[in-house]
């Protein structure tokens, strides 16, 4: 076959075999900068868009990025904020082998356990992440411990009735079962506390299900209650070699 120089834009003659061994050659130099032993700042466990990622550089800081997401639709919108290309990786994080990406300071997981199946794979991603991770691993999601409370006086959170989506309602108490059974040093707790109904994530428990804020045309009115103990996240950090954990965990993390 005939192949053309970018640069110099002369032609030369190449036999499939020796095409097919460049090729191939190129696909190893892709992978070997991702490995072990390229290592930045954050990984960022189902990156999405990058929005995570520029929150995590305002709380925690980083210079050097590497986010993964099983969606390609989202990373073509990160890459269009100006992320580089070459700082992300499409795939399925429960098959993935981490030993593929680099490894990092830290790693976070926002707003990510809640789209898992189950327990099972929550402890299947995060014993991923302590692979990568050197110091910390950083983990928030939704607010599922409220639900039944809620519901008892007629309210319910939006990522509260979303099927599909937010099937796996990762409560407090099931991810302390699930870093508990892996056996790390963790500190849990609560974010962003609700005060009354008028938050805008709270819905009657009679509005239809997808809704992504309240809205009255859709919902209809709803009364004013204050509320006990409600928030609109949950979070860990987990501890794996961070010599300030103590003064980590004072983070803001709202």
């Amino acid at each position: 076959m005939l192949v053309q120089n970018k640069k110099t834009l002369r032609k030369y003659s190449i036999t499939n075999n020796d095409w097919d061994k460049i090729v191939l050659q190129k696909k190893k130099n892709m992978f070997n900068v991702l490995d072990k032993s390229y290592k930045v700042d954050i990984v960022d466990f189902a990156c999405g868009e990058g929005g995570s990622l520029g929150w995590a550089r305002t709380v925690f800081g980083w210079d050097t990025l590497f986010g993964v997401d099983n969606y390609d639709g989202t990373l073509e919108k990160a890459f269009g904020y100006g992320y580089s290309r070459k700082s992300f990786l499409c795939a399925d994080l429960l098959t993935l082998d981490v030993t593929k990406i680099p490894k990092s300071r830290y790693v976070i997981m926002t707003h990510f356990l809640e789209h898992l199946k189950n327990d099972d794979e929550c402890e299947v991603v995060i014993r991923k992440a302590l692979q990568v991770a050197d110091e910390f691993i950083f983990i928030k999601h939704p607010f599922f411990d409220g639900d039944e409370y809620l519901e008892s006086i007629g309210f319910k959170f939006t990522w509260s009735d979303w099927p599909g989506t937010h099937d796996n309602k990762v409560t407090k108490k099931r991810l302390d079962a699930v870093l508990d059974k892996i056996g790390v040093e963790y500190v849990s707790g609560y974010v962003n506390p609700v005060i009354d109904s008028s938050d805008d994530k709270i819905l009657p428990f009679d509005c239809p299900s997808g809704q992504p804020i309240y809205n009255e045309q859709i919902c209809g009115k709803k009364e004013i209650v204050k509320f006990e103990n409600v928030f609109r996240e949950t979070y860990a950090f987990i501890n794996i070699n961070c010599k300030n954990f103590s003064e980590l965990i004072k983070t803001d993390v709202k």
